[in-house]
């Protein structure tokens, strides 16, 4: 699933065609076009879903999305894409005692095993094998307290990798090797694409 916004940025309150097309390999595999009625200055969300096919190899593609006024295309944009079989990337050349899962949800597990990705499970970070060379953290698996442990400093000052994936409790003070505290900001940039266009 993905969110488009369409916008009616002119002074016009004709309809606009919008539509979206996934194009693998040079062939249309997903697609759909509607109509939109907006005033002038008004915009609307559009939720699609993508049903994105399997592939036995890396795929490149195209998904395209144009919006069109009385027959004429007013806007086109093109991101190049590419499909992945996520069962073909190569698996880590670890034995079970070098990879520490600590995954209560399952979801990490639940994937390595699928893939025949052989793991020690822990139920804790005391838990952690001594040769571990890589340690796994699945979603939501830290409380408050894990998040500041100083032994994930420890274990990755020693050359275990620690992976840790979201967590509503995220590493933070001494559990980390610099004075930095992850936050929920979110930065953008924008750039500018056409100058001349009249809300410029």
């Amino acid at each position: 699933p993905r969110t488009l916004k369409v916008f009616n940025d002119t002074h016009l309150s004709d309809p606009i065609e919008m539509a979206w097309q996934l194009r693998l390999a040079g062939q249309p595999v997903a697609g759909e076009q509607k109509v939109y009625h907006l005033a002038p200055g008004q915009h609307q969300d559009v939720q699609i879903s993508v049903a994105v096919p399997r592939v036995s190899q890396r795929t490149a593609g195209q998904f395209i999305l144009t919006c069109s006024r009385g027959g004429k295309e007013v806007f086109r944009e093109v991101k190049n894409v590419a499909v992945i079989d996520p069962d073909i990337v190569a698996k880590p050349s670890l034995s079970a005692g070098q990879l520490a899962v600590l995954d209560p949800q399952g979801a990490a597990k639940t994937r390595l095993q699928a893939r025949g990705i052989a793991f020690t499970e822990v139920k804790s970070l005391a838990e952690v094998p001594a040769q571990a060379r890589v340690v796994l953290v699945g979603k939501d698996a830290l409380s408050a307290r894990d998040a500041t442990d100083p032994r994930w400093l420890a274990l990755a000052s020693r050359g275990a990798r620690v992976l840790v994936l979201e967590q509503a409790s995220p590493l933070h003070f001494q559990a980390l090797p610099a004075d930095l505290t992850p936050t929920d900001y979110v930065g953008r940039v924008a750039f500018l694409e056409n100058p001349e266009h009249p809300r410029a």
